[in-house]
């Protein structure tokens, strides 16, 4: 608190925030200086939508009535700060301000206030590094979201003034790409680029050929995220000229709700869109991440016998592709073949993270990966710390009792490619049908020698006996039926006999350690409803991502 008790308390905000603040007395002098003391030590603000701690706006022109020269908080180098209250944002900003993000109200309906233009902005704020401004898309399943702003629509006249700013974040309509690409151009520091692409008036409709639409635009970024539509993935793919060294495509998909019957299925030409165009093996990739958000678990997802083959996937083993990171999960399974894993394998050998999953509890799984395919993968990639694939690890897949299958089968492998003993640390299985439990225990045990985390899904959700790891005190056979061959409970339970976990929570994904290195908890980006967190050590909740 920068002021004292007496002067500002706290009560129940229900209607927005849990709590505000609200003034008891005016501040002294006293009060004022004793703020100006601390307000110099304040580097980074979060004032954004979800501020629980609101500062008063009388305080805010008081302050300027007896120090009309003195930023509020001078040092600060980090803004992110909510737009329904922009007549407050020109008492905050300064020269010094590295980092602006802008939050936006996300209803229709809701105003977007515009105390401050863009040229007032640029003028004040013009050493940017980082700047945010997009239209919030979080309710897009149930809303289209506002139109752009004046502000935003202005930005793209300025952006070239910004000559130090890296990171762009912003959102656009469709036809506002090409005057936003004109100016982005202009932009020789920019590292990282964001694209929130939103309503559109008529849909695209991509070509196969990857052609269209063209936005051949040369800029300095290097990793690109774009949020929004199937679609967009082609768009994604065509902002870029070849003379942009783009490394990372990030796409986050969703889509409406609103756009498809409830009660049938989607039309198949909608996810017919999904396919990776041509132009993909023309760009000199290294990161590819796709991911979606915005399917309710109760309606959205396709059919449950809706596949793909992984031929939709085949501009990733082209010559040119050189992947370390491929990261895909969306609402569809996918069948991968063994020989698919081997141009994989054998056009990205410096593959680091490799993880093709689907988060749809609803879609039938029938992996045709195998154990061995799964351990022969891994060990023919040297630099592969992260794992994620389905593989069916039953009888007839394989493992018919203690014999080592695996090992015969790798011994006859000629690759010379092939390690004795994969550095993976995180393996993601997903739902993957398991029979003989100690055997396949063993032999990642065996093959796997520097395994910290196995991260799977919590078979509820999956299969129609509705066991799950809450059951674990139970008789197993009396909650899980004989026909569900997801075996996880005897899964936990051979690894508890190896090693001690403890159960932590209720995270989104099961994870047990195998290891004996120090264990830190690792999250998967494809979480499903659900599951628990079970880890070794629960004062470790460090990211996966920090552990490669």
């Amino acid at each position: 608190m920068l002021f004292p008790d007496d002067y500002m308390c706290s009560v129940p905000d229900p209607e927005s925030s849990p709590t505000k603040f609200i003034t008891k007395r005016p501040p002294t002098t006293a009060d004022y200086e004793r703020f100006i003391h601390y307000s110099q030590y304040l580097w980074h603000l979060d004032y954004g939508k979800g501020s629980w701690c609101p500062i008063p706006e009388d305080f805010f022109e008081d302050y300027f009535t007896l120090f009309p020269t003195r930023s509020v908080f001078p040092q600060l180098k980090s803004l992110t700060w909510y737009m329904k209250g922009a007549n407050q944002l020109p008492f905050l900003i300064h020269s010094g301000i590295k980092s602006l993000q802008l939050d936006r109200p996300s209803g229709e309906q809701e105003p977007q206030p515009e105390d401050i233009t863009v040229t007032d902005l640029q003028a004040i704020l013009p050493n940017l590094i980082h700047l945010r401004d997009l239209v919030p898309l979080n309710g897009r399943t149930s809303m289209s979201g506002p139109d752009p702003t004046p502000f935003q629509k202005g930005m793209d006249s300025i952006l070239h003034k910004w000559t130090q700013l890296r990171r762009l974040e912003v959102s656009r309509y469709l036809p506002g790409f090409f005057t936003l690409f004109i100016a982005i151009s202009e932009l020789q520091s920019l590292q990282y680029l964001k694209i929130v692409v939103a309503q559109r008036g008529e849909p695209i409709q991509p070509s196969r050929d990857g052609l269209k639409p063209a936005l051949d635009v040369v800029h300095t970024a290097s990793k690109l995220d774009i949020e929004g539509e199937l679609e967009d993935l082609h768009i994604a793919l065509r902002i870029c000229s070849t003379g942009t060294q783009l490394t990372h495509v990030g796409l986050l998909l969703y889509r409406p709700i609103d756009n498809m019957d409830r009660d049938n299925d989607p039309p198949l030409d909608h996810f017919d869109y999904f396919f990776l165009p041509p132009t993909l093996s023309q760009k000199k990739l290294t990161e590819l991440t796709i991911n979606g958000y915005g399917y309710s678990l109760n309606y959205g997802y396709p059919s449950p016998n809706w596949q793909l083959p992984c031929s939709v996937l085949s501009t990733l083993v082209t010559p040119k592709c050189n992947f370390t990171a491929i990261e895909i999960g969306i609402p569809y399974f996918f069948v991968i073949t063994e020989s698919f894993l081997d141009l994989i394998a054998k056009t990205s050998p410096a593959l680091k993270i490799f993880i093709i999953l689907t988060p749809n509890p609803y879609i039938n799984r029938n992996p045709t990966i195998t154990l061995v395919s799964l351990i022969r993968f891994a060990l023919s990639l040297p630099n592969l710390l992260r794992l994620g694939l389905e593989v069916d690890a039953r009888p007839n897949a394989e493992i018919t009792g203690p014999e080592d299958h695996t090992e015969a089968h790798l011994k006859h492998s000629n690759d010379s490619r092939v390690l004795t003993s994969s550095f993976v640390k995180i393996l993601e299985v997903g739902v993957s049908p398991i029979d003989d439990v100690g055997y396949v225990v063993e032999c990642l045990r065996r093959h796997f020698t520097k395994l910290v985390h196995v991260i799977y899904d919590d078979c509820r959700n999956y299969c129609w006996c509705d066991f799950g790891y809450d059951n674990c005190d139970s008789d197993y056979e009396d909650f899980h039926l004989p026909e569900c061959e997801i075996h996880l409970l005897p899964f936990i339970q051979e690894m508890e006999g190896l090693r001690r976990i403890e159960e932590m929570g209720h995270e989104p994904k099961s994870v047990w350690a195998v290891h004996p290195e120090p264990c830190k908890l690792g999250y998967s980006p494809l979480s499903c409803a659900g599951s628990r967190m079970i880890s070794e050590q629960a004062e470790l909740p460090v990211s996966a991502a920090e552990d490669i």
